[in-house]
């Protein structure tokens, strides 16, 4: 049986990264090969995925978010979905597609034209390095950096059921995330290869919680 897990890093203090800050944590995490391109930048309007009893609601009456038409704060791994899509050569209608490719320069031009804090905004990386994948089991999805408008409750779906579990009890707005859908988890969610540059952008109060921890 599958074990859908996630990761999440972010400031209680609730604190939004600049353009700057931004631009900085995504290249020391290119260039110190945690994660690689391609990679997928979307800008829309953020929407949270239905749980419980809205589920079905929303199926009914044709209100369920679809990722790459929306920004899903508490879904990293549809929107990973959209880029695994891209990344097989699929041709996809996306309202909310602001770059997509494999050229640091390019994904650089692209993020500095960002309208951050007018526009949700979500950056997918599909590929992480062997240190993080083989080790962890985060290898099946990858990393997503959220950088929302306003706070979401960000209930992610449980590790083993359907039911919804917040990772966190606070809504944010700026926050990065790791999925998987076998299980993936660091052995110490407080000390692992990523601490340091997720403290040096979300400051010294950064907070790091994962799924696996409640096993």
């Amino acid at each position: 049986m599958a074990a859908l897990t996630f990761f999440l890093a972010t400031s209680p203090s609730k604190k939004t990264l600049s353009l700057n800050e931004m631009e900085t944590l995504l290249l020391a995490l290119l260039h110190d090969r945690h994660i690689s391109l391609p990679a997928a930048i979307f800008v829309g309007a953020a929407r949270n995925e239905a749980r419980g009893e809205e589920l079905e609601t929303a199926r009914k009456e044709g209100t369920y978010p679809q990722a790459g038409h929306s920004i899903i704060p508490n879904g990293p791994g549809s929107m990973l979905s959209v880029v695994e899509a891209l990344t097989e050569g699929q041709e996809m209608a996306l309202e909310t597609l602001w770059y997509y490719g494999d050229n640091e320069a390019a994904f650089v031009e692209a993020l500095r034209r960002l309208p951050l804090r007018e526009r949700d905004v979500c950056f997918c990386f599909p590929s992480l390095d062997h240190e993080l994948s083989e080790a962890t089991r985060w290898a099946d999805e990858g990393a997503v950096l959220y950088a929302l408008t306003r706070p979401f409750p960000i209930d992610f779906m449980d590790t083993f059921s359907a039911d919804a579990a917040p990772v966190i009890d606070y809504p944010v707005s700026d926050y990065f995330t790791l999925s998987s859908f076998s299980g993936g988890g660091f052995p110490h969610s407080a000390d692992h290869p990523l601490k340091p540059l997720l403290q040096q952008c979300f400051g010294p109060d950064l907070e790091m919680k994962q799924t696996r921890d409640r096993w």
